[in-house]
C-alpha cells in the first residue's frame, strides 16, 4: 500500500516541477511600461500598417520577411499581431528608413505621439520610425528586433535565444521566439 501512494506522490511532485519550470520560462520577456495605442492588430480585426521610405526600398523584402516572422507564429504561439504594408505614408503606424553610419548600432526606433517624440518608458505612443543602418548586415534579425520595440518589447540581453536580445549581446536567432511572442500576448491580450 505504501508503494502505491509513493508513486502518486512522486508523479504529482514531478508534475508540479514541470509546471513550475514552464512558468518560469514563459516570464523571460521584458516589456516596456507603455504600449502602442490601438494594439498590434487584434487577430486581424484591426489591421495595422507599415510604410517603407524610398531610402529603404532595397530592403523591402527583408522588412516583409521580418514582419511575417512576427505574424506567422501559430507553430510556436498564436498572437494578435496583424500587419500589412501600405503605400500611403499617412496610413503607416511604422515607417522604415535607412541611414549610413559607422557607429555600432545596427538600427534604432523612435517613438511618436502625434507630431511629438515620446519615451516608451513614460507614455503610450501612436506611431514609430525604424532606422536601419545600411552599413551593417544584421538584416532580418535587426529589423525583427526593432519591430519588437515598436510593439512594446524591451531589450532582453539575458537570453540570447530571443529576437529582443541585441546583436552586440550575442543574439543567436533571426526570428521571434516563444518568449518574444509571450511578451506580446502579455501586453496585448
Amino acid at each position: 500500500m505504501k508503494n502505491k501512494y509513493s508513486k502518486y506522490i512522486l508523479s504529482f511532485t514531478l508534475t508540479l516541477i514541470l509546471v513550475f519550470s514552464f512558468s518560469i520560462d514563459s516570464l523571460a520577456y521584458t516589456l516596456m511600461p507603455y504600449k502602442l495605442n490601438g494594439g498590434v492588430g487584434n487577430w486581424g480585426y484591426s489591421r495595422r500598417y507599415y510604410w517603407i521610405d524610398s531610402s529603404a526600398s532595397g530592403i523591402s523584402t527583408t522588412i516583409s520577411n521580418a514582419y511575417n516572422s512576427w505574424i506567422n507564429t501559430s507553430h510556436i504561439l498564436s498572437t494578435p499581431i496583424s500587419w500589412r504594408q501600405t503605400t500611403a505614408k499617412e496610413s503607416g503606424i511604422v515607417e522604415f528608413y535607412t541611414y549610413r553610419a559607422s557607429d555600432s548600432a545596427n538600427g534604432y526606433t523612435s517613438f511618436w505621439r502625434y507630431s511629438n517624440p515620446v519615451s516608451p518608458y513614460s507614455e503610450n505612443w501612436g506611431w514609430c520610425q525604424i532606422y536601419y543602418n545600411s552599413n551593417y548586415t544584421g538584416g532580418q534579425a535587426t529589423i525583427a528586433h526593432e519591430i519588437g520595440h515598436t510593439m512594446g518589447l524591451d531589450e532582453n540581453n539575458s537570453n540570447s535565444y530571443t529576437i529582443m536580445c541585441q546583436a552586440g549581446s550575442g543574439r543567436r536567432v533571426t526570428t521571434p521566439q516563444y518568449d518574444d511572442l509571450a511578451g506580446i500576448n502579455a501586453k496585448y491580450n
